[in-house]
C-alpha cells in the first residue's frame, strides 16, 4: 500500500506493480476509502421534534413512541453523543408526567441524573413540573456516595462510560453515581460492545470482545487515522494490517518536500499484525521515487521480515582472508 503526496504515489505503485522481490507475492492495495460510520441523525432529530408536537397535545404514547427504547439511547451514548441523549431523556420524563406517570417520569430522572446528562436547551417547551422532577433527581444523585465499578474484556480494550472516554483501558475499575450507566469498550481491530448496568447491583461487567472484520478496520482507519499526524503511528500501520485479507502489509509512505522528497516503509506483520521496521529513503522528482521505491521495499522486507517468506532472513557476514598472512576482510 502507498499513501502520500498523489502524484508521487502513481508513480511508485506503477515501480512496484511490475517488481520482483525474490519469491514473495506482491500485490497493490488501495487504501481505505470508507466514509467513517454516522448515526441516524435525521430519525433522531425527526423523532425529537415528533415527541414534542406529542406532549403540546397530550399524547403520552405517541411522545413516548417517537423517542424509540434504550436502544436510541445506547446508540447515542456509544457515539459520545451525550446532549442528544440529554434531550431524548428529558422529553421521555416530559411525555411520562403529561401522562401522570409519576413514577415511571422519577424513573427516567434517576436515570439521567446518574448519566450525569445536564437538562437541554429546550427544556423552556415544557411545564415547571418536568424540571422539578429532573431537579430532584439531579440534587440526591449529587448527594449519594460513588460506587466502584470494575470492567474487563476479552481483549485489551479502550472504556467508555456514559457516553465519556474513560482514562484506562481494560480491565478497569472506577467511581460511578448509583443507578444505570452505559459501559462500552472498543478498540482498533475489534468489535465496539455497550452494555446498560445498574451500580451497585453489578458491581462487575464483562465483555466478550470479537475481532473487527477487514471492512470494519478500514473503516475504524478513515475515521481514526487517515489524514491525521498519527498516520503513519504503529497503531495505524497495525490496523491497515487488518484492514487487507494479507497475512503481511509493507506499506509505504511518500512525500514530495522540498528541495527532496522522503519514502518511508513499514511492515504490519503476522496475525497480531506488529510493527516492524522503519526504512527511508530521498528521492528528488518522482523519476527519483520510482527508482528508489522498489530497493526500499527490498531492503524493508529482506531486513525486517515478512512472515511466510523464505527469502527474508537477515543478513550473513562472510569472512575472507587471505594467504600469507594477508589481511583479513569482511564481505
Amino acid at each position: 500500500m502507498v499513501l502520500g503526496d498523489p502524484a508521487v504515489r502513481a508513480g511508485v505503485q506503477s515501480a512496484i506493480a511490475s517488481a520482483q522481490v525474490d519469491a514473495l507475492d506482491l500485490r497493490l492495495v488501495d487504501a481505505p476509502k470508507a466514509p467513517p460510520p454516522k448515526g441516524p441523525t435525521g430519525e433522531i432529530e425527526a423523532g425529537l421534534s415528533a415527541a414534542r408536537a406529542a406532549y403540546v397535545d397530550a399524547d403520552s404514547p405517541r411522545c413516548l413512541e417517537a423517542l424509540g427504547d434504550d436502544g436510541v439511547l445506547s446508540s447515542l451514548l456509544a457515539e459520545g453523543r451525550r446532549e442528544t441523549a440529554a434531550r431524548v431523556l428529558f422529553w421521555r420524563v416530559a411525555c411520562r408526567v403529561v401522562a401522570n406517570e409519576r413514577e415511571d417520569a422519577a424513573s427516567e430522572a434517576r436515570t439521567m441524573a446518574s448519566l450525569g446528562l445536564s437538562v437541554p436547551a429546550d427544556a423552556e417547551a415544557a411545564s415547571p413540573e418536568v424540571e422539578a422532577t429532573i431537579g430532584r433527581a439531579q440534587a440526591d444523585a449529587a448527594k449519594a456516595a460513588p460506587v466502584p465499578l470494575r470492567i474487563t474484556a476479552s481483549a485489551r480494550a479502550e472504556v467508555s462510560v456514559d457516553g465519556r472516554r474513560m482514562p484506562c483501558t481494560t480491565p478497569c475499575a472506577l467511581e460511578v453515581r448509583p443507578g444505570a450507566h452505559f459501559v462500552a469498550v472498543s478498540g482498533d481491530g475489534l468489535v465496539s460492545s455497550i452494555r446498560r448496568v445498574t451500580a451497585p447491583a453489578e458491581g462487575e461487567v464483562s465483555f466478550s470482545v470479537a475481532k473487527a472484520s477487514p471492512d470494519l478496520s478500514a473503516r475504524q482507519w478513515v475515521f481514526k487515522y487517515a489524514g491525521s499526524a498519527q498516520i503513519e503511528t504503529d497503531a495505524s500501520v497495525a490496523l491497515l494490517g487488518r484492514s487487507v485479507p494479507a497475512r503481511n502489509l509493507a506499506v509505504l509512505f511518500v512525500d514530495a518536500g522540498s528541495p527532496a522528497g522522503k519514502m518511508r516503509g513499514a511492515l504490519a506483520v503476522g496475525a497480531a499484525r506488529q510493527r516492524r521496521g522503519r526504512r527511508e529513503r530521498a528521492f528528488s522528482d518522482v523519476s527519483g521515487a520510482r527508482v528508489e521505491s522498489v530497493p526500499l521495499l527490498r531492503e524493508l522486507l529482506i531486513r525486517e521480515g515478512a512472515s511466510g517468506a523464505p527469502a527474508l532472513s537477515k543478513p550473513v557476514v562472510l569472512e575472507r582472508c587471505c594467504r600469507g598472512g594477508g589481511a583479513r576482510g569482511r564481505e
